[in-house]
């Protein structure tokens, strides 16, 4: 089993746009696990031999994060004699790289649990842009793995419940198609 460091990081998108990719969070991510599930058949044969036909090789990733922001967008807080147009009313991420937060990660799982989305892992050193909307293309040959997978398990636990927002933990697996 394979761990990238804190650096590697997973990215979604949906079948609809699949080109446009949604970085998750890194903050407080466990190591991103990826295995492989070989399908076969093994038979014995009568002379003690054994025949075995590989079908496919499956990867599939685990990912989970411990006590993760559960919003993504801070509150509105206007500072005294500030404009709701200025910077200080708020609007920033509250997740510590700026990257999808525990709500946004439970509700992509919500709309797209029965249908096959696209998982890119970005390894170290693996080069994105950033467009206005906060959403990130590979820069060419420095993209990492993408694959074509099912979101196969889910789990969202509240740790501890806050006034503007809860911290959570957060366990998901993708299996490819």
């Amino acid at each position: 089993m394979p761990y990238y460091s804190a650096s590697a990081g997973l990215a979604v998108a949906t079948n609809a746009a699949p080109s446009v990719f949604y970085p998750l969070t890194d903050h407080n991510r466990q190591p991103i696990t990826m295995d492989n599930e070989v399908i076969e058949k093994v038979n014995r044969m009568a002379d003690g031999t054994m025949r075995k036909f590989v079908v496919a090789r499956k990867r599939k990733v685990n990912v989970s994060w411990s006590q993760l922001v559960s919003g993504t967008e801070k509150p509105y807080y206007p500072v005294k004699g500030s404009t709701p147009a200025s910077s200080a009313w708020g609007g920033t991420t509250m997740t510590a790289d700026g990257y999808k937060g525990g709500a946004w990660i439970k509700s992509f799982y919500e709309q797209n649990v029965f249908t096959p989305i696209k998982l890119r892992v970005t390894h170290s050193g693996d080069d994105y842009t950033q467009n206005a909307a906060s959403a990130f293309y590979p820069s060419p040959n420095t993209a990492g793995e993408t694959f074509d997978c099912y979101i196969t398990s889910f789990s969202y636990d509240i740790i501890k419940r806050y006034t503007l927002t809860d911290l959570v933990d957060i366990k998901m697996e993708f299996t490819e198609i």
